[in-house]
């Protein structure tokens, strides 16, 4: 084989040897077919050839691996005999093209890899690895031990002389079409089968018994295959007859009459059964009239059999004997079309010629709209099919926009259709238009012409009030300076002025409008309406919902740019909440006149009320918005008088412990009535006073009265706390301080409402002759619906010299070397009318204290109580015979006006390092105020026991005391004061209240 480089086809039959180099002498090659050959190998494999397509025959030896390349070679046969396993490796690079491979052993089984793309795979006793290709189509084995479920692709496979007795584990989910030898399987499949869409063929052989034919339960148009199997016995059942069936040879002994009907059909049914001569096909067809859609409707019925190819159609089974697809290649749109079929090609007698066809589908070629009056949209719709012809068997309809708005049809003409829509549409959106035979529907968008009209495009987004020209941009149409503009609905908002030389339409505003996101709508004279517009528009408006924050929440701006406020608010920003009881006096020469302090409203306080302790009426006598006086029925009891007033009909304000009546004898004496009672009892004011005749000690200079002159003024340096307005002393290593810790905003049940901790101050300090001063401020910021910023303010002063300090209605004596503390708390948010606040103090005293006087031991209670009003008055510590004294005054300024202020015992816990000591937490209460003063001051003080005869006559040593005096709402003093002796001892054996957890975190 020399000299045949152009040879294109080759077929051998007597060659017995290939050369090594058979394949570079033939260039052009393409086709190489041996029959019978007697060579045994091919080595090299037509490396670097062009072939096409190789067919050879019993080699025993076979090389093919990835240093092989045939770039044409799509199609390769090869019969084996080999006498020892082999490997053949199919690599892309190797073989682009190919894509059919038919393998043929004989002798031991081969090992095949694939790594290349291919549609059919055709081998026998081989094994075939790592392939699963999606695009197989056909693929023939001998034996299947791979999982043949990922071949997703396959569609034909056939087993070829399989020693296997049963069928498939798994099936190609694709699979149409599966061949296994008639003579192996012993055994009826019971997996599933594949795809209940797919016809699926199969063949059993050697199988013994009846068919379970559940397993074919949904599955239509399947071609089971059980011919010369003549172990299947049985009937076929009536569920079976949407398939086809080939039984001729086995042993079932009755079929359905479906299958008689279509005995003579081979594709369809082969039996060896004998049909009876009286058998009579009891056809039934539902639907004459087949309406198409794209030249395909359905033919229903009862035994109709598997279909037929007619003269220009074709019936296709979708269900066999139940439904067939009908398909007619070309028809005309809308016209009842007779038509003759034939239901099987071998019967004559299943021919029907009174059949009609209807086609319904249509296609929109082109959509023209034009506006008439008034307010009609009429839309000429141009379809691809004649729609006239269609009007004796097809009713037409047209809508818009979910089906809502019907357009009117008016005309049909050839193929277009006109029809009229007075429903408003969209220009800023595609409009959806619904089209509908009564059979066929079809959905589009319709975006409306640029030159719609009215249509607005931009406005201005200015401030808008009464007088405001506006002015819009867009398309108007004819006769536009008779348009109305409506905003937010009103045509009388905005009177149309014209229409100006840049093409722009506009309005001059009536009145005031909302504001902020504004409809605006345009129609015009011939009845079209704009789609809304909504520009964002300033107004008084929305310029009274930025400056008064929505009315402070308490009320809402109205068109005008004013607040309508809430019942029990006022002002411009409601603001203003009423009433408010902020303070409170009695005439102390008539108790029954009370007078009231606070905001009661600036709308005349109509039916004004007020009531005593919730029992006494007492008489209004004078009302303004500041004040209101009234006269109880009778005297007063000595106490407490809480206060209920109700104004213009709104919720009633309640003012708790809001005065208090004092007893008549209102002094400083012991409790007893004779000097001789004092004598006994302040060991004749402890030496360094003289008792009077109304039993009340009249001290030395420099002693206090307060301790009935045992203690006395000393001198004292004091260090100014620059981080918090503290008062505390240190006098001989022994410390106390009181320490405020937060505030509370608390309601008529004294349930916190708010909380603003005190820890965090800015201070500055500045010094003269005498007298140093403290300033500081709260540094935190508090969230008010108010415009007014809550602020904390304090001052700590201290000098060497007494002072006088004016505080409300009395002036404080302030000794030397006293510390002075101011707390100023101002406009603070209250939530409601009856929320007050309190402040916290924390400090620590002793659980149990006395004191040694003339061999006597005196007990000192660590707080005393007013008997009346329940407020504490003096708070004692004794540390190793030096005691610190707190005096508790019981008023405050509320609005600048003295304000009866209860201090009550909050919290009390034992010190964890000290059993014998106690953490507490006191609270000063006030009434509602935008401006709540406390003014406190600290003295240091010694007790003077030089007097003291003791038990052994000895003189004792000067031991010194630090008293506290604390008064009003923000006044605390306390003071060195000497040790006060009551005749009558109040005991401190009250239950303590708990605190919350916030409050033990102050601890």
């Amino acid at each position: 084989m020399r000299n045949l480089t152009a040879v294109k086809n080759i077929r051998e039959e007597s060659a017995t040897s290939m050369p090594a180099d058979f394949s570079n002498n033939l260039k052009s090659l393409q086709n190489f077919n041996s029959v019978g050959c007697p060579y045994t190998s091919v080595v090299p494999f037509f490396n670097g050839s062009t072939v096409d397509l190789v067919d050879i025959y019993r080699l025993e030896h076979l090389a093919i691996d990835s240093s092989l390349y045939l770039p044409m070679l799509r199609q390769l046969s090869v019969d084996l005999t080999l006498p020892a396993p082999e490997t053949f490796t199919f690599e892309s690079s190797s073989f682009p093209q190919l894509n059919y491979l038919d393998i043929v052993n004989d002798g031991q089984i081969p090992t095949i890899i694939i790594n290349t793309s291919l549609t059919l795979i055709s081998v026998k006793n081989t094994i075939v690895t790592n392939y699963f290709p999606s695009n197989v189509r056909a693929y023939q084995q001998s034996t299947i031990t791979e999982n043949l479920n990922q071949y997703v692709g396959l569609e034909s496979l056939t087993i070829i002389d399989s020693s296997d007795t049963s069928p498939l584990t798994y099936y190609p989910p694709n699979l149409k079409s599966m061949i296994y030898p008639i003579d192996k399987f012993t055994t009826f499949p019971t997996t599933p089968l594949g795809s209940k869409t797919t016809t699926f063929g199969l063949q059993f052989s050697n199988y013994v018994g009846e068919v379970p034919w559940n397993l074919f339960s949904g599955f239509d148009n399947l071609v089971v295959l059980l011919d010369q199997s003549k172990g299947i016995s049985g009937v076929v059942p009536e569920s079976f007859c949407s398939n086809k069936l080939l039984i001729k040879g086995t042993s079932i002994s009755s079929v359905p009459d479906c299958y008689w009907c279509f005995v003579k059909d081979p594709t369809v049914f082969q039996t060896s059964l004998t049909i009876s001569p009286t058998f009579s096909c009891n056809m039934t067809i539902d639907n004459f009239d087949i309406i198409t859609v794209g030249g395909n409707g359905i033919l229903k019925g009862n035994l109709i059999g598997w279909g037929n190819i007619g003269s220009g159609y074709v019936l296709s089974p979708k269900i066999a004997n139940k439904e067939l697809l009908f398909t007619k290649n070309s028809a005309a749109y809308g016209v009842k079309t007779p038509i003759t079929l034939q239901l099987n090609p071998y019967y004559s007698q299943y021919i029907f010629n009174n059949f009609t066809y209807l086609e319904v589908q249509f296609q929109v070629s082109t959509y023209t709209m034009i506006q008439v009056p008034m307010g009609i949209y009429r839309f000429s719709i141009t379809f691809l099919q004649d729609m006239q012809q269609s009007i004796p068997y097809l009713t037409h309809s047209i809508l818009f926009n979910n089906k809502t708005g019907s357009c009117n049809i008016v005309n049909i003409v050839g193929s277009t259709i006109e029809c009229d829509l007075a429903a408003p549409l969209y220009r800023s959106k595609t409009n959806d238009v619904f089209l509908s035979n009564g059979f066929f529907n079809l959905s589009n968008n319709y975006p409306l012409p640029t030159t719609t009209y009215p249509y607005i495009q931009s406005t201005f987004e200015i401030m808008v009030q009464v007088g405001t020209e506006l002015a819009f941009s867009g398309v108007f149409g004819p006769a536009a300076e008779s348009a109305l503009i409506y905003i937010d609905g009103n045509a009388t908002n905005c009177i149309n002025s014209g229409v100006s030389t840049s093409g722009h339409i506009t309005c001059r505003t009536t009145s005031n409008i909302n504001g902020g996101p504004t409809n605006v709508t345009i129609w015009t004279i011939d009845g079209f309406a704009s789609p809304t517009f909504t520009p964002n528009y300033q107004s008084p408006r929305t310029n009274c919902q930025q400056t008064t924050s929505n009315c402070s929440g308490n009320g809402v701006c109205n068109i005008n740019g004013q607040c309508d406020c809430n019942n029990g608010y006022y002002l411009n920003d409601c603001t203003n909440r009423y009433p408010i009881i902020s303070s409170g006096s009695v005439d102390l020469n008539d108790t029954r006149l009370i007078s009231l302090f606070g905001d009661f409203g600036p709308f005349g306080q109509t039916n004004a009320t007020v009531f005593a302790n919730n029992t006494l009426n007492c008489l209004v006598t004078f009302k303004s918005q500041q004040s209101i006086n009234c006269t109880l029925p009778s005297i007063p009891s000595v106490g407490l008088l809480s206060f209920t007033v109700q104004v213009d009909s709104i919720t009633p304000t309640i003012a708790k412990d809001l005065i208090y009546i004092y007893p008549n004898n209102n002094n400083n004496n012991t409790g007893g009535n004779s000097k001789e009672q004092c004598e006994k009892e302040t060991f004749n004011c402890h030496g360094h006073g003289v008792c009077d005749d109304n039993g009340v000690c009249q001290c030395y200079p420099d002693y206090q009265v307060d301790d009935n002159c045992l203690t006395k003024i000393i001198n004292n340096t004091n260090q100014p706390n620059n981080t918090a307005p503290t008062p505390s002393f240190n006098i001989d290593g022994l410390s106390f301080q009181f320490e405020m810790i937060a505030i509370h905003q608390i309601d008529i049940d004294n349930q916190i409402v708010f909380e603003l901790l005190t820890n965090n101050w800015i201070s500055n300090i500045t010094n003269n002759t005498d007298t140093t001063i403290v300033n500081y401020q709260l540094n935190k910021t508090l969230d008010n619906n108010n415009n007014n910023a809550t602020t904390i303010t304090s001052t700590i002063s201290f000098s060497t010299k007494p002072r006088n300090i004016p505080f409300g209605s009395q002036s404080l004596q302030i000794k030397a070397n006293s510390i002075k503390l101011a707390v100023n708390i101002s406009q603070w948010n209250y939530q409601s009318a009856l929320s007050t606040l309190r402040v916290l103090f924390k400090t620590t005293i002793n659980n149990n204290q006395s004191v040694e006087y003339d061999c006597q031991e005196e007990e000192i209670q660590s707080l005393t109580f007013d008997q009346i009003s329940d407020s504490i008055q003096y708070l004692r510590v004794v540390k190793d015979n030096i005691q610190f004294t707190g005096r508790f005054v019981d008023y405050v300024l509320s609005n600048g006006r003295d304000a009866f202020s209860k201090t009550y015992l909050i919290n009390q816990t034992n010190d964890i390092d000290n059993s014998k000591q106690s953490n507490i937490i006191i609270g000063i209460g006030m009434p509602q105020c935008q401006s709540c003063i406390l003014d406190p001051d600290f003295t240091p003080l010694l007790i003077d026991k030089s007097n003291d005869g003791g038990c052994d006559k000895k003189s004792n040593t000067w031991k010194i005391i630090v008293g506290v005096v604390i008064g009003g709402v923000a006044l605390i003093a306390i003071s060195v004061a000497s040790i006060m002796h009551f005749k009558k001892k109040k005991l401190f054996n009250r239950q303590q209240k708990a605190m919350s957890a916030t409050l033990k975190a102050m601890k």
